[in-house]
Parts: structure tokens; sequence; C-alpha cells
């Protein structure tokens, strides 16, 4: 049994127990180095007890305080959408592959906050920066899929869903404006131990390890419940209204994930961004494929610029 087998296997238990009331302070489970992590809001010995119980397959199994997890938006950021009063952080500007359109991306949470139950924004929506002045418009977007609502006072379930990210675009009125974002040239998947870095719009330049990967997790918000997949925590500190800043290598040149979210103790989560690229069908934006396919001089120059607009 691989650890990722394992893994998936105390997750399923967990869910099971919470189906029943029991260790509900478990909020994901995630894979360290050589160990299954069960990631908690607080630490207590009956909750030991009760996680020393769990069948991890032989593997070595330790509990990790984060606290309890939330989305990341804020008040103020980069981009928002003033009809939902939320903004972020753009991740980065990306075109789309169908039509090689500039997009730019940030968290579906941000931009729209649309599941596959409640569409609170639609396409067209004016999307602003933090002054207020209309820069996209709302393009598209991956739902959220809903864990567990309330219907007629009673929750109902679907353990079968599953997400993965957290992502939409806009695009943008006029891509001249969109200056200062860095170019970013390749992609990874998130390893343990690697050094990450991202830019908040409020909290700026943040750096620190990445410290459990492919993490299932699941929080509540507004009453309804989330459950997501293949996610990574890192230790690097984040803020209300960094959601959707680009998590790359500590050069800054290679995206690792998007920030998603975050805990009460402040540590930032991601998804892959590799899974946000396919899922949107999007492609990075570099100096050679916008020099090959877009002849505007304007979207030249905001590839040249070295001022980050965070």
């Amino acid at each position: 049994m691989t650890i990722k087998t394992a893994k998936e296997r105390v997750w399923k238990q967990i869910i099971e127990q919470k189906k029943k009331g029991q260790l509900l302070e478990v909020v994901g489970v995630g894979i360290g180095k050589e160990e299954i992590a069960v990631l908690v809001e607080k630490k207590t010995a009956e909750l030991e007890k009760k996680v020393k119980a769990l069948d991890s397959g032989g593997y070595r199994v330790k509990i990790a305080v984060i606290g309890k997890i939330r989305l990341a938006y804020g008040k103020g950021g980069t981009i928002c959408n003033q009809k939902i009063g939320r903004c972020g952080t753009v991740a980065m500007p990306v075109y789309r592959k169908s039509d090689n359109a500039l997009m730019l991306l940030s968290c579906n949470h941000v931009l729209c906050m649309n599941t596959n139950r409640t569409t609170r924004s639609v396409k067209g929506d004016t999307i602003t920066d933090k002054g207020g002045k209309a820069i996209a418009t709302l393009e598209a977007w991956e739902p959220i899929k809903v864990t567990c609502w309330m219907e007629g006072g009673v929750q109902k379930c679907d353990y079968f869903v599953k997400n993965y990210i957290d992502a939409a675009i806009a695009k943008p009125l006029n891509p001249a404006e969109i200056t200062g974002i860095s170019e970013i040239f390749s992609t990874k998947n998130p390893e343990i131990g690697r050094e990450v870095t991202f830019h908040g719009s409020i909290s700026g330049k943040k750096t620190g390890a990445i410290l459990y990967t492919d993490m299932s997790y699941a929080f509540t918000f507004e009453g309804e419940v989330y459950n997501y997949f293949d996610c990574f925590l890192t230790e690097a500190k984040c803020e209300y209204g960094d959601c959707g800043s680009i998590i790359t290598t500590r050069d800054g040149k290679t995206a690792v994930g998007m920030l998603q979210g975050a805990t009460s103790e402040d540590y930032a989560m991601g998804c892959s961004i590799n899974k946000v690229l396919n899922t949107l069908g999007l492609t990075l934006v570099t100096t050679e494929n916008m020099a090959k396919s877009i002849q505007s001089q304007d979207l030249l120059q905001m590839m040249r610029l070295q001022e980050c607009m965070y």
C-alpha cells in the first residue's frame, strides 16, 4: 500500500467518524516526510486516542495543530467583485487555449463564489481593482462543489463530490493597464520541504516550506461544507485578501500552486497550479508565446515592467 492510499484510507475513516459526531476537531489529513499528518484545530488526550485507533496501513501517524480552516478573501486586495463584496489577489495573467485570449486568474471565491448549488455572480459581471475602478469582467470559473448543505432544516450530504481547485478567470478591459506581474516560465508540482514564495496583496512577500502535500480537508462556510483533495499546506503566513496569490519557487520563475485558503494559525493552503491550468484550459503567459501570438506593444510592455504591483 502506498502512503497516498493509506492517507485516503485514514481520511475515509475520519469522515465516517464525523458522520457520528466524533473527531470533529479534525479538519484534514496530509502527507509529510514518511508520515501521515492528521490536521486538527486543537489537540486533546481523547483525540489522540481516537487517532491512534485509525488504520493507517502501517504508516506512522502524527497530529498537527493548524487551527480552523478559513477562506482568505478580504475587503482589500488587488482584484475585487463588488457585487459579492470580496477582494483578493491576482495570481497571474494567463492565456485561454481555446481562443488565445488574455485572462486574469484568481480564486473562484474571490471573483464569484459560484458553487454547483448557488450562482452569486454571472459572466460579464464587473471586476474592479482595490480602488473600485473597473478592470475586467468575469469570464469563467470551476464551480465549487458542496459536500453538505441544509435543506428543509435537515443537513443533506454528498460525500462523493470532490474539489481539487478554487479558481476563476476574468477578461481584462484594457490589457495594457494590467501591469507589474512578474513572468512565470514553468510549472512544478508541490513537494514536501520545498521553499515557496507568494506575494499577497495584503501581507506582501512571504516565504516558507511546504509542510504537507496530498492534503484532504473539509471546512464549513455560510452553513455549507466543502471537501478538497490533493492540496498542500505551507508554513508561509497569509492574511485576509491574499487568496489568489500565485505560489512559486523562491526565484519566482516556477509556479507551484495558487493560494486558496488559510488556517486560524495563518498557514497558507494552496491547490496545484497544474490542476488549475488543465481544468480551466489555460496556459502561461511568457514573453516568447506573447511575441508569437499577440502583436500588441501594450502587452509586451506589460511583461517588461519590473515593479511589483503588490
